[in-house]
């Protein structure tokens, strides 16, 4: 997948019949990712401060968190956060989450 940025990222998906996918590996980092919920993908810098920056912009637009799974590449490099949510999560939410200097990218995920 590549973003408007032109940032790669890389995704391993497999099929689970039925319709339905999951998401097993992204960059190389392995994660589990259903679809089953309105889903944001936050590529960052593996940093304090980040994830509350992150749950601030939902929290402003009311939005309800239903799962959050973090993962990262390596201490203090690169870092994601999937957060899967009740509500829709819009382009006002996306930009809100980009404008940290700590966020490489924000990304909805469909499954």
């Amino acid at each position: 997948i590549t973003d408007t940025e032109g940032q790669t990222t890389v995704v391993v998906g497999e099929s689970i019949g039925g319709g339905a996918a999951v998401i097993r590996e992204i960059n190389g980092v392995e994660i589990a990712l259903s679809g089953e919920y309105n889903t944001i993908l936050v590529r960052q810098r593996d940093k304090p401060g980040v994830l509350a920056h992150i749950t601030r912009c939902l929290s402003d637009c009311q939005i309800n968190i239903a799962f959050t799974k973090l993962y990262r590449e390596k201490k203090g490099e690169i870092a994601y956060t999937i957060i899967e949510t009740d509500e829709e999560i819009t382009g006002e939410v996306i930009a809100a989450i980009e404008a940290s200097g700590n966020i490489i990218s924000a990304t909805r995920i469909e499954l």
